[in-house]
């Protein structure tokens, strides 16, 4: 494969993950209440360990599960930077007020 041709390569790569995360976004964007919901639980299940949501990590998986999305979703979101990860841990890991922060921001993502 000639230098060119991995370029052209990369570029489709990438126009279809723009493709395929927007689409995404809008099915996130159509289930925001039920996430939240999600969420809610999530944070009553760990009230008596944590007092405040900024304190909850998530491991990537917990995030998969919350918002009923797979691990590409969260990675794509993650390398657009639309959540943020911390990367002190050897698995990606995330704050609870990351992910609410992205869930208040998604109907701005839907409509570009």
């Amino acid at each position: 494969m000639t230098p060119e041709e991995r370029y052209q390569a990369k570029l489709n790569r990438k126009r279809l993950d723009e493709n395929y995360l927007q689409k995404q976004l809008i099915k996130l964007n159509d289930n925001k209440f039920e996430i939240l919901i999600r969420i809610l639980n999530f944070k009553s299940e760990h009230k008596r360990k944590y007092n405040n949501s900024k304190e909850i990590y998530l491991h990537q998986k917990q995030v998969v599960k919350l918002l009923n999305t797979n691990k590409r979703t969260v990675d794509l979101l993650t390398k657009d930077r639309l959540i943020k990860n911390n990367f002190g841990f050897v698995k990606p890991t995330y704050t609870l007020s990351e992910v609410l922060k992205f869930l208040h921001s998604i109907s701005s993502l839907c409509s570009k």
